[in-house]
Formats: structure tokens, C-alpha cells, sequence
């Protein structure tokens, strides 16, 4: 029998960075994440999300790609030459294969296409996330 992963894990202890310019998109992330546990750190601009890496111990980055002051990539590549093995998920309206091409060129470690559904995202969050 195969085994399930939980649908609601406990990620107590974990500090998730949601870097989401929109309100209303940040409130849906945040709901579905408030469930595991994890402190939920919110940055709405890439020079607060590198900002915040600098100053935080972070154990996952959900990233927006269309940001003010500094885009997701331009974010992804200055958080990865101050800690490179942040997991960091790229989160985007653009749900072209270019698209999803271009995170990962950035160095963004997966990438999941808006809108998406709350079990995906926790699927996408699990793999990275260690006990």
C-alpha cells in the first residue's frame, strides 16, 4: 500500500518567506499556510525579500515573479549568492513553459503556476521542507 503524505503537515519551528506584492493573493497563501504551523514572513518587493534573507533565518521562499522595486528573478539571483540552498518556489501568473523555464534559470528550486490549488502548493512546500 502506498503511503500518503498528510494534507496538513506541522511545520512548527519553520519560517516561511511569502514575498506577494498583492494583498488578495498574499491572504490566500496565508490561509492556506496559517494550517501548518510555520511563522509567515511577508515581503511585498524583491529588494525586501533580499533584505530579509540577509537578516532572517529562512526555510523556504514562495516568490512572486511580477514585483515592484525588483522582480522575483532579479530577488532569486541575489538571495541564491547569499544562501544558494534556500529552496525557493516560484509562484507566477504566467503559466507559459517559457515561463516556468525562465524561474528556473533564475535558480528558483520549483515552480507552481496561479492559481493553484491549496493541496499543491503544501505538495510543493513538502518536498522541500525536512523534518
Amino acid at each position: 500500500m502506498e503511503e500518503r503524505k498528510p494534507t496538513k503537515p506541522d511545520w512548527h519551528g519553520k519560517v516561511l518567506l511569502v514575498v506577494e506584492d498583492e494583498d488578495h493573493n498574499y491572504a490566500y497563501i496565508h490561509e492556506i499556510l496559517k494550517r501548518t504551523h510555520a511563522t509567515i514572513i511577508r515581503a511585498d518587493n524583491g529588494i525586501m525579500a533580499v533584505d530579509i534573507v540577509r537578516k532572517k533565518i529562512i526555510d523556504l521562499i514562495l516568490m512572486d515573479i511580477k514585483l515592484p522595486e525588483m522582480d522575483g528573478y532579479k530577488a532569486t539571483v541575489e538571495i541564491k549568492k547569499i544562501k544558494p540552498l534556500l529552496p525557493i518556489i516560484a509562484q507566477t501568473a504566467f503559466a507559459m513553459e517559457k515561463e516556468r523555464i525562465a524561474c528556473l534559470k533564475a535558480g528558483c528550486d520549483d515552480y507552481i503556476a496561479k492559481p493553484y490549488e491549496p493541496l499543491k502548493l503544501l505538495e510543493r512546500i513538502m518536498h522541500f521542507m525536512k523534518s
